[in-house]
């Protein structure tokens, strides 16, 4: 997704380090880590009900094809 390498890694962390100080930064990162959770679950239940949706779609495209082939037109 990211195309960001160690090197980078280590510069936000200092940066991190420096602007929350180190009293701050482990409550800061464990709100990043939960947030992090949560987008990654409602993207899952996102794709979940998107391929859900497209193979109900192409069901009923299926369905629909082959009452067209039945019929006079």
């Amino acid at each position: 997704m990211f195309d960001v390498g160690f090197s980078e890694l280590v510069l936000i962390a200092v940066l991190a380090l420096v602007i929350a100080g180190p009293e701050r930064l482990p409550g800061i990162m464990r709100t990043l880590g939960r947030l992090a959770g949560r987008a990654r679950a409602t993207v899952a239940v996102l794709r979940t009900e998107l391929e859900r949706e497209v193979e109900r779609a192409e069901q009923r495209k299926d369905a629909g094809e082959g009452d067209d082939r039945d019929g006079d037109g």
